[in-house]
């Protein structure tokens, strides 16, 4: 029999957990599943795809404009180029304000 083992957990921490742990799963799909599923930017690459600054999206990210990811215990953050997109496509203005 396995042992179980309880370990308390926000809710927060769980949930981006399994979105960790969707998101290191679709790396190992075969290349044709790929382009369904969502690509993991930088930083650099994100503020790229947007066409603003890195200043910029990070003021974005801690405001809380922009979805992005982040792995328990460590600095480093990811965004999904779908998530980017939906959130673009749901508020255009968002970009225009930006490229002013």
């Amino acid at each position: 029999m396995e042992q179980l083992i309880l370990i308390p957990l926000r809710l927060k921490d769980f949930k981006q957990i399994i979105k960790d742990c969707i998101a290191e799963t679709s790396l190992n799909l075969p290349q044709g599943e790929k382009e369904i599923t969502n690509d993991k930017l930088t930083q650099k690459e994100a503020a790229s795809l947007l066409g603003i600054s890195e200043a910029t999206l990070i003021d974005w990210k801690k405001k809380g404009l922009l979805p992005y990811h982040q792995l328990p215990n460590t600095r480093r953050v990811f965004f999904l180029k779908s998530e980017l997109k939906l959130v673009t496509s749901q508020n255009p203005q968002l970009l225009k304000a930006a490229r002013r």
